[in-house]
């Protein structure tokens, strides 16, 4: 099977799986198919990924993600194994914040809800 991708108008990103092997030479040629469908969120862009979330709903949960000198900051409303950095390839934000891609300046300029609570 094969991932691809394209942008609809309300800056959505929708994936296509295939089971050919090659998505792009389906989707010049008007024959996509389609196995499964998803539309993710665009909620920022971080260094050379697009970052889009695919919470479908708010929870009380607060999920850690980082801390400067005075806070510790929390996604609020969205889970961050559902937000994910798009590029040629997708990383989730929490493999991406373990693996220090992203740091906490970057995460607070997304347009998802965060929290922050003293030191």
């Amino acid at each position: 099977q094969s991932l691809g991708y394209s942008y609809d108008l309300g800056q959505n990103i929708v994936f296509y799986v295939s089971e050919d092997d090659d998505i792009e030479t389906l989707i010049a040629n008007g024959k996509k198919q389609v196995l499964h469908k998803v539309s993710y969120k665009l909620v920022g862009t971080i260094k050379n990924y697009k970052v889009f979330d695919k919470s479908d709903m708010c929870t009380n949960e607060k999920q850690y993600v980082g801390k400067d000198d005075k806070y510790n900051y929390y996604v609020f409303c969205s889970n961050i194994n559902n937000i994910y950095l798009v590029s040629k390839d997708e990383i989730s934000l929490s493999e991406a914040i373990s693996s220090s891609i992203v740091n906490i300046e970057d995460i607070k300029k997304l347009n998802i809800k965060i929290i922050k609570e003293e030191l």
